[in-house]
């Protein structure tokens, strides 16, 4: 009995001394967020999807991955190999698709995203789409902006590799991707690769009832065909001293696609229509990215990115009217993308309760793109874009439950666009975006959420161009010529978004 009354004291007094002239270093501990808890606390209302939520779908490139992912698929193009929309190929509603961005950049080709949307999803790490504009995003689709993040760095030795044969309508298919990677002391890696050729086989039929003919028309047509894609996405990243990291991404991905879609009409001028299509993409990028990070939310960082691509497409059209006459036309294309891109951030925590971002973006594109109408030149378009932003956002942590993310962002967007048939054609606005977001935690499971922002929506230089792009075939409401108008103004946008989240 003694000795248990004793014990504390004489560990007292033997403790003191040491506890005394002792000194424990500093532990600093970052802990990562999972993807629940980054929708809950994030400040502007996100959906994020993880990379076994991504796997569930079976999708095996993003076109399919967001035709299976909610809120995403009503603006989406149909994954490749389904049936040929009639007049358009195939062609995706561009003024509502939303702005596709690849860890936080856009991939090439501006509104025809054929590079992004043959990613294989075994690159990916997690999906995030934003619904209203904040400050770093502008959202000018009722679909918001999608950022897809691709994979990092392994913190252990990573290797594995997959390869799918699958049959679709008869026709064989081939998916086959492969990771290795791994970290040390100073330096780590990632080096990821995928290839996949699939069929494209499809069949549509339509109606289509002609009042000014007083009949109806009935179209039956038919798809055959390939695509081919191979990608390749290493990721290096080198640990210096005071927590400073240089991470360095490129991506290369190459595609070819040949289809040929066979069109059969009753009751119209042409009875039948054979279009040969191919086309053949490369697209190459770099991006370098310094990084510091003192302790979570005090971070700064620079990013360079630099990005060409180039495309040719051959199509030709082989009709046959009623009376047996027949008519070939042929159209060929190239396009040359090149663009860098410099992007700066700065964030700090503020009076304990505030985390203040700011940040600086400056892009320069060029894009030459020439167009033949049986063999002679029918477009020659030379493009300069070149866009400059300045963003600021507090959040601020009103109280335990309530928080308020305000800022604004300043964007001036100067572009240049010669073709041979308009001339000089110049775009020069300059935009303010301010936004709002509430969010309240009335329980660890609920989310309330408000938000308002404004925002302009300017035209693509595409939109902008009068350069008349004749229809392949027959000409008609559904597939008509197209061309852009010089005058085109910009969109003012307003938006509200309330939501209940659990």
């Amino acid at each position: 009995m003694k000795l248990k009354s004793y014990w504390p004291v004489g560990f007292l007094v033997t403790a003191w001394p040491a506890f005394a002239e002792t000194v424990l270093p500093e532990v600093t501990v970052n802990a990562t967020l999972d993807a629940q808890e980054q929708k809950r606390m994030s400040s502007a209302a996100k959906t994020i999807v993880e990379q076994q939520d991504i796997q569930a779908t079976d999708a095996s490139t993003v076109a399919e991955l967001l035709n299976k992912l909610p809120m995403t698929g009503l603006f989406m193009a149909p994954p490749t190999g389904s049936p040929p929309k009639r007049g358009q190929g195939g062609r995706s509603q561009n003024r509502n698709m939303p702005q596709i961005l690849v860890d936080g950049q856009p991939l090439g080709g501006g509104a025809n995203m054929g590079t992004v949307m043959r990613m294989p999803v075994e690159l990916i790490e997690r999906v995030e789409i934003i619904r209203n504009s904040t400050p770093e995003f502008l959202v000018t689709s009722p679909a918001g902006v999608i950022n897809i993040i691709l994979k990092d760095v392994p913190k252990q030795l990573t290797r594995n590799a997959k390869a799918t044969v699958f049959v679709a309508d008869g026709e064989l298919g081939l998916r086959a991707d492969g990771q290795y990677g791994q970290s040390q002391a100073n330096y780590g890696y990632l080096l990821a690769a995928a290839a996949d050729s699939k069929p494209q086989i499809g069949e549509r039929i339509t109606t289509i009832n002609d009042i000014s003919q007083a009949q109806n028309i009935q179209e039956i047509s038919q798809q055959t065909g390939r695509d081919n894609s191979v990608s390749f996405s290493p990721r290096i990243n080198l640990k210096l001293a005071q927590n400073q990291q240089i991470i360095v991404s490129p991506f290369l991905a190459y595609n070819l696609n040949q289809n040929d879609v066979t069109t059969q009409r009753t009751n119209s001028t042409v009875s039948q229509e054979l279009d040969k299509r191919q086309g053949e993409r490369l697209t190459g990028r770099l991006i370098t990215e310094w990084k510091q990070q003192s302790q979570p939310n005090n971070e700064q960082s620079i990013k360079l990115f630099l990005q060409a691509e180039d495309e040719s497409s051959d199509k030709s059209t082989y009709q046959t009217t009623q009376n047996a006459s027949q008519s070939t036309q042929q159209q060929n294309s190239e396009r040359t993308e090149r663009e860098i891109a410099l992007d700066a951030r700065l964030k700090r925590i503020l009076l304990e309760t505030h985390i203040v971002s700011t940040g600086a973006e400056w892009r320069q594109k060029n894009t030459q793109e020439q167009q033949y109408q049986q063999q002679v030149l029918n477009t020659d378009s030379d493009i300069d874009e070149q866009r400059l932003a300045l963003w600021w956002q507090d959040e601020w942590l009103v109280s335990e439950k309530h928080s308020v993310t305000y800022g604004v962002r300043w964007q001036q967007i100067d572009n240049q666009i010669d073709d041979i048939q308009q001339g000089l054609i110049s775009q020069k606005d300059d935009i303010i975006a301010p936004s709002i977001h509430y969010l309240w935690q009335p329980t660890e499971q609920w989310n309330v959420r408000a938000s308002l922002a404004q925002q302009q929506r300017p035209a693509r230089a595409s939109e902008l161009s009068s350069v008349i792009r004749a229809a392949t075939g027959v000409n008609n409401s559904s597939n008509p010529d197209r061309a852009g108008n010089p005058q085109l103004a910009n969109e003012t946008q307003r938006s509200l978004d309330l939501g209940l989240e659990y």
